[in-house]
């Protein structure tokens, strides 16, 4: 079995850029589309990510509450000389 794994970085409006053409994401999301590895549905992960701040009242104390879901890595992965389908993961999380 081989694996090729690629992470992301980005925070705030930066990761949207991820997914503009020429971008890291679309660079690598069109690389497993020739390779078979994936279709044109990985454009839609963009309407999944955010970065949301809201006030939440804890323990009777106004808290800050940030609510993130980003890209973290994609995959794509080879079984007996088969491509596997690819993978994009999202790293989800509550931020207080």
């Amino acid at each position: 079995m081989f694996s090729l794994v690629s992470y992301f970085e980005g925070t705030g409006a930066n990761f949207r850029a991820l997914f503009e053409p020429g971008g890291h994401m679309s660079r690598i999301c069109e690389l497993y589309e020739d390779l078979g590895a994936a279709d044109s549905r990985w454009r839609h992960v963009e309407g999944a990510l955010f970065a949301r701040h809201y006030c939440e009242i804890l323990g009777g104390m106004p808290t800050m509450v940030t609510g993130l879901s980003l890209p973290c890595c994609s995959k794509a992965k080879w079984k007996a000389g088969s491509m596997l389908p690819a993978k994009i993961y999202l790293t989800a999380l509550v931020v207080l």
